[in-house]
């Protein structure tokens, strides 16, 4: 992401402490490169409509790779032209980088440090105040490798997971001048080979290796396994030109074919390409293609235009601001990205990075450089600054988000969204596989609650509404098994007898009584992984969920059948949430902006279908079946036209699917009399619910 460049006052930079080699060689890449710009416009472009989710840009995360190459091509080309002239220097080097990369840096901090303290929950700032210090001492990809994969669903609260490749690039500058440099300086073209193409190899084999064994993490993020990248790059500085006009024409192949492998790489890979890998290849040589062919190719002008030149130039701030714009503004709303959405994030990307880059990059990089003093006040002013952003990053870290900014009721109610479905979940602490009773203990039970943790879910609001009328019920239920008479189904975690053991454990707490039975499931979740009681496999189609819920629907007759003498009662689906995001983040974000979420999380019923079909074939079966009770949930969380996951400052779901104390108090209540109809006493209204 470093920058051709420029026309620019050349500074008096003192010679290298070793002698220049006898040779001094000047070639065809001195001076200013266009197309290069144009070829960081093609990159960074990819990169954002990947991360804006454009369809049909699936690889746009190649267009990191192709920086990459352009990185290790300028900075090889640069070492080299300068231990030619006899003019390099360490101090004169890492100067001019950290004029180039780390002002933009800064800005980028300092605003997304703003809008973290604005918008983001106390335990989302504690992460970003982390990604933040890594970040300043460019190790943002050490950082991410140890907390997250970058196609991890997790990744829009992140806003600075992109600077990973920041911190590559930082750690390719502090290795590879000084290699080079020491190569160099034997003036030996094999050695020069040697130093490139062995490191080449050996991190191209580590990346294929390392995506193999483990792709979301080091194989993406840590430098060993993208070295050679860089090195593509580099080598061009020594591959024999393409001159006369004659040649034209294979320059322009070259040209174009490299510009069609990115492309390829662009529209075809995706987030299961095992990567880098050798699949790195393709977009790595492409981008070495476009640099070496494009000095001679008459098509240059697709990308050494004024437009594209100038996108290349603020490619580095556009690629800064592209992504927490993003972050941010899905953090407000977790809604999908529109068109508009897009428009407008693309805009502010634009202008921030227009700003930055005419008012800070380029003043600090070139507008301070005549004198020694200016130069080394530029260097105390960003290291100051970078001090400033760590210490306020520790100062997150150490208080634990800055709780001050969240009001106490909302501290109170919530600190961990990852912990609050443990806490807050309908059926927390209730005993897995075991007989539990609710309610008043002293009051002989009035029915039997079983099913998996679809049903435990129901313990605690039950607990509650029986204590008060005096009332109490069994529970049992066996958390991810499908409960039933002939088959049975287990989830991940769960052995083969704790399933195929609860359903006659059901039928012995029935014995010798004539308990009302209700059944709660997770009717839409055992599709595949559905046996009969001779260890087969029950085949679905995999295209379609029709055969699986009327599957189901007869399973639940099956149950009702029995138990005969015992009123049957079964529970629906509840609509849950469309993600699998915490509600929690609702009550512990900042009161400095409109928190819509807490007002009351609300969506179109046609936009929670979940279950929605099981619901309805329950509808139908209840028409041949007047005896049976029909527990519908969604009658008791959507209504208007809207599906309810937050109303009075209550959460109804602890995760996406199960209720919370709070939302199955709602179910009950709005059931109530269904269920205190099950008393001995009352009157057996088996009135079945329509969904």
């Amino acid at each position: 992401m470093d920058e051709t460049p420029e026309h620019q006052p050349e500074l008096k930079v003192p010679h290298t402490v070793y002698p220049p080699p006898q040779e001094r060689v000047t070639h065809r890449y001195d001076g200013y490169h266009g197309h290069v710009d144009g070829l960081r416009a093609v990159a960074v472009i990819a990169v954002i409509l990947f991360h804006l989710h454009v369809a049909g840009i699936t690889g746009g995360f190649v267009g990191v790779d192709v920086f990459f190459t352009i990185s290790g091509f300028v900075i090889t080309e640069m070492i080299q032209r300068l231990v030619a002239q006899g003019k390099f220097s360490f101090g004169y080097f890492y100067e001019r980088r950290v004029r180039r990369i780390i002002p933009g840096l800064l800005v980028l901090l300092f605003l997304a440090s703003v809008m973290a303290t604005l918008m983001l929950s106390a335990p989302d700032l504690v992460f970003f105040a982390k990604s933040m210090g890594a970040s300043v001492l460019l190790a943002a990809n050490i950082f991410f490798y140890g907390h997250s994969g970058y196609f991890d669903k997790d990744v829009d609260n992140k806003p600075l997971l992109h600077l990973w490749s920041l911190g590559v690039e930082g750690q390719f500058y502090l290795i590879w001048p000084l290699l080079l440099v020491l190569v160099l300086r034997r003036n030996s073209m094999r050695s020069t080979w040697t130093m490139i193409i062995v490191p080449m190899l050996l991190s191209l084999g580590i990346s294929i290796t390392g995506a193999q064994l483990d792709q979301a993490n080091g194989a993406f993020y840590l430098l060993p396994s993208r070295i050679f990248e860089f090195l593509i790059g580099g080598a061009l500085v020594w591959l024999p030109t393409i001159r006369t006009s004659r040649e034209y024409p294979f320059a322009d192949v070259i040209f174009i074919l490299g510009l069609a492998m990115i492309a390829a790489g662009i529209l075809t890979y995706d987030e299961h390409t095992p990567f880098p890998s050798f699949y790195a290849l393709l977009p790595c040589l492409g981008a070495a293609m476009v640099i070496h062919g494009g000095h001679d190719a008459g098509l240059r002008r697709l990308l050494n235009n004024r437009v594209m030149v100038y996108l290349g130039r603020i490619s580095y701030e556009l690629y800064l601001f592209h992504w927490p714009a993003i972050v941010y503004f899905k953090y407000l709303s977790d809604d999908k990205l529109s068109l508009g959405d897009d428009a407008l994030l693309i805009f502010i990307t634009f202008v921030l990075s227009a700003l930055t880059y005419q008012f800070v990059t380029r003043p600090l990089r070139y507008g301070f450089s005549k004198t020694t003093t200016q130069r080394h006040n530029v260097l105390l002013a960003l290291l100051v600054a970078c001090v400033v952003l760590l210490g306020s990053a520790m100062s997150m870290k150490i208080t634990d988000g800055w709780p001050w900014r969240i009001p106490p009721e909302a501290r109170l109610f919530v600190h961990d969204p990852g912990a609050f479905h443990q806490a807050n979940y309908g059926g927390a602490g209730i005993w897995d596989a075991t007989q539990t009773t609710l309610g008043d203990t002293t009051q002989p039970p009035q029915f039997l609650l079983f099913g998996d943790s679809f049903a435990a879910q129901y313990a605690w609001a039950l607990d509650a509404f029986l204590k008060e009328h005096h009332e109490s019920a069994y529970l049992y239920h066996v958390s991810g098994c499908l409960i039933m008479p002939h088959v049975y189904a287990y989830g991940p975690g769960n052995t083969y007898p704790r399933c195929t053991n609860a359903f006659a454990k059901v039928q012995e707490l029935l014995k010798g009584n004539t308990l009302p039975v209700i059944q709660a499931q997770s009717w839409t979740s055992y599709k595949g992984i559905i046996h009969n009681n001779d260890g087969s496999l029950v085949p679905f189609d995999k295209n379609t969920n029709e055969g699986y819920y009327h599957f189901m629907m007869d399973a639940v007759e099956k149950s009702r059948q029995t138990f005969p003498g015992h009123r049957y009662l079964f529970v629906g689906v509840s609509p849950g949430i469309s993600e699998q995001k915490s509600l929690a983040r609702c009550f512990i974000v900042p009161t400095y902006l409109p928190n819509k979420c807490a007002q009351g999380a609300a969506a179109k019923e046609e936009d929670r279908p979940n279950g929605l079909e099981f619901n309805m074939l329950a509808a139908d079966y209840l028409k041949t079946h007047p005896e049976v009770t029909f527990i519908n949930p969604r009658t008791a969380m959507c209504h208007d036209g809207l599906c309810y996951a937050i109303s009075e400052n209550k959460i109804f779901y602890s995760d996406y699917s199960h209720f919370t104390k709070d939302g199955a108090r709602v179910v009950v209540d709005k059931y109530q009399d269904v269920i205190l109809s099950l008393h001995p006493g009352a009157t057996a209204s088996a009135t079945g619910t329509q969904p």
